[in-house]
């Protein structure tokens, strides 16, 4: 039987995982906790960050996952997208949706991008294979979608009422997993150790869900 000491930030697969730590101050958390389900998180050996935003069913003690991702180079009328990799390791998954960003989370996209597979190779970034040729600029951030249209728009998946406070992985086994939903940070939360997350979602968790939080900058 192996024991981790709970102080020890565990990589586990090369350089995927292992703690950074986006939270420098004192954070509060919504009552009770919650479950993840497996299918919620990335592939094993891959992370779900701390800091990733979520929506929290308080009643249901149900979690689900805000997925967002930034594209890494431009991609012109092109069925295969490069997509930003951080310590973390590969979240994109074969069958996500994927909508362009919009003015508001509560704004449609007129097409969704699918998921048909996954090059997770490279260091870096993902090649991700798309069902139809579309183009996308370098910075560019994509929104999980709910793949399923709504009077002709495509919305997205999942608005964040938090974010998480650890690292989350799904060892071999694992059914569901803990989660607890930081609502309130009394210090700056460290924007450039999290994947991306657009300034239109950290707009609405703040203004829409009762989420308290500032940003920096630094690393």
């Amino acid at each position: 039987m192996s024991y981790v000491p709970a102080n020890n930030n565990i990589r586990w697969k090369d350089k995927v995982g292992g703690s950074r730590t986006v939270f420098e101050g004192n954070v509060k958390t919504r009552v009770g906790g919650a479950e993840i389900a497996v299918s919620e998180l990335p592939e094993y050996p891959n992370v779900l960050p701390m800091g990733t935003p979520i929506y929290q069913d308080e009643i249901a003690r149900v979690t689900t996952v805000h997925y967002e991702f930034e594209v890494a180079e431009k991609a012109t009328s092109a069925t295969e997208v490069k997509i930003v990799k951080g310590p973390e390791g590969t979240r994109v998954k074969v069958g996500m949706a994927l909508m362009a960003e919009q003015t508001s989370m509560e704004t449609g996209a007129t097409a969704v991008s699918t998921v048909t597979a996954v090059d997770s190779s490279n260091a870096d970034y993902d090649i991700v294979t798309i069902d139809a040729a579309a183009s996308f600029n370098a910075g560019a951030i994509l929104w999980e979608a709910n793949p399923t249209s709504k009077n002709s728009k495509y919305y997205v998946k999942v608005k964040p009422n938090g974010l998480t406070d650890v690292d989350l992985v799904a060892v071999p086994g694992t059914y569901s997993v803990k989660c607890a939903s930081v609502y309130f940070s009394d210090s700056p939360i460290l924007l450039r150790r999290l994947p991306a997350l657009s300034k239109v979602v950290r707009k609405y968790m703040n203004q829409e869900e009762f989420c308290y939080f500032n940003w920096a900058e630094h690393k």
